[in-house]
């Protein structure tokens, strides 16, 4: 069986989760907590590692 999702929107701007400080900034959780229709992923790992490349791969980019 497959799900079939809908195409997202695109989005217009980026959404800065954590200041220079790494603290995580307020007003993305106010937007995170009235939009409910997303996914969020993230990469942590050393330089080189292939974070961008399994971004990639996850979004059917071409790495």
């Amino acid at each position: 069986t497959r799900i079939l999702l809908p195409e997202p929107e695109q989005m217009t701007s980026c959404i800065k989760f954590m200041d220079e400080a790494m603290q995580l900034m307020e007003n993305p959780l106010d937007y995170l907590h009235d939009q409910q229709d997303f996914l969020v992923v993230g990469v942590v790992g050393s330089q080189g590692v292939g974070k961008s490349t399994i971004l990639s791969l996850l979004a059917s980019n071409d790495a």
